[in-house]
């Protein structure tokens, strides 16, 4: 008999926000990780991917800072905002309009 009911327990990429893999010691748990970070696997350009070591060296940055660190988009967008900021307080006021969408983009 076919069904056509979704597995509960399988991820809906299109509206899951996360996703937790949970096995035991040695089965493969950072590996695939590992594969899904770099692509390997054929994922969508539209998700974004945040894969963190589990070894991080011990610091004073908070683990949340750590993972956002991940997000290499991210970071980037919010080096150009602080570049477009400085180009606007100097009066360059042909920013604006990339600095809105930089912006929304962070956020």
């Amino acid at each position: 008999m076919k069904t056509t009911e979704r597995n509960p327990y399988a991820p809906n990429l299109l509206t899951d926000k996360c996703l937790s893999v949970s096995l035991h010691s040695s089965h493969g748990k950072t590996t695939l990780l590992r594969h899904i970070a770099s692509r390997a696997f054929a994922i969508p350009p539209n998700i974004d991917i945040l894969y963190c070591e589990q070894e991080v060296v011990a610091n004073d940055t908070p683990a949340v800072e750590e993972v956002l660190k991940a997000d290499v988009k991210r970071t980037a967008l919010l080096e150009e905002s602080k570049k477009l900021d400085d180009e606007l307080e100097k009066g360059n006021m042909g920013v604006q309009a990339r600095l809105k969408e930089v912006q929304l983009q962070v956020l």
